[in-house]
């Protein structure tokens, strides 16, 4: 699966932004709490499909909320949009103990200015996720906003 961060945020273009053919999720459905690093991925697309990324940030490991949040700054005004069409966990591996990957299917794009991007450049859709657990609470990590 191919790792997700700041290069897939802005990978290859797929599809035009405004696309209506497809009707993109306004939320995920599922937990969307700390507790588990699958709902901790969940929550931070729960809250980038709402618009939210500001609230995305909760979920981003807290030594690395200061550059995500200035990240979500200067991208403000320039017309991000993250649209997803399905999302899905399907794998979760923890090498570390505290650490690990979430394995996701998701068909979606980022667009930033009218220029939209794969959220995953696969062709299965699969990206894997790294997180950590921090005070007994999971976050992503080495994620960024465009």
């Amino acid at each position: 699966m191919a790792a997700l961060s700041a290069g897939v945020f802005l990978a290859s273009t797929i599809v035009a932004c405004g696309d209506t053919t497809s009707p993109y999720l306004t939320s995920i459905s599922g937990a969307t709490d700390q507790s588990t690093p699958q709902n901790a991925v969940r929550g931070f697309f729960n809250e980038l499909v709402k618009g939210d990324y500001r609230g995305a940030q909760s979920y981003v490991n807290p030594s690395e909320q200061q550059t995500y949040a200035a990240a979500v700054q200067s991208a403000s005004g320039k017309n991000y949009t993250v649209q997803i069409t399905s999302f899905r966990i399907v794998a979760f591996d923890t090498p570390g103990g505290s650490t690990g990957n979430v394995g996701v299917k998701v068909d979606g794009q980022t667009c930033v200015s009218g220029k939209c991007n794969p959220i995953s450049t696969t062709a299965d859709n699969s990206a894997s996720i790294p997180v950590t657990q921090v005070n007994n609470q999971w976050y992503l990590t080495g994620v960024s906003a465009p």
